[in-house]
């Protein structure tokens, strides 16, 4: 993957590239992957934002994932981050999606 690729060449990788991958994660159609990337970014002591929350919802919200949008929705609560009109438009989303 281009992240391992990063790795290997030792390449530093930001929050910006990890928003890529988990937005083409999103286009894809690959919830589960956009939410391995949001923990990887912890894992790697790369802080997500609001952006790498909302691309993680929406990948949840094209597969009817309306309960990990909402999950995810609560982190960036407790985790005391902003939550946007995106934020909150990618949730009711992924439960209108979800028929919820």
């Amino acid at each position: 993957t281009l992240l391992e690729e990063m790795r290997v060449q030792r390449l530093q990788r930001d929050v910006v590239t990890y928003n890529a991958v988990i937005s083409a994660a999103e286009k894809g159609r690959h919830w589960d992957w956009a939410l391995t990337m949001l923990a990887e970014m912890r894992a790697s002591a790369v802080h997500p934002d609001e952006i790498s929350f909302n691309a993680a919802m929406f990948a949840c919200r094209q597969c009817a994932q309306w309960q990990w949008a909402l999950q995810l929705m609560a982190a960036m609560q407790a985790f005391g981050m902003r939550q946007g009109p995106a934020t909150f438009n990618a949730a009711i989303a992924a439960c209108a999606e979800g028929r919820e």
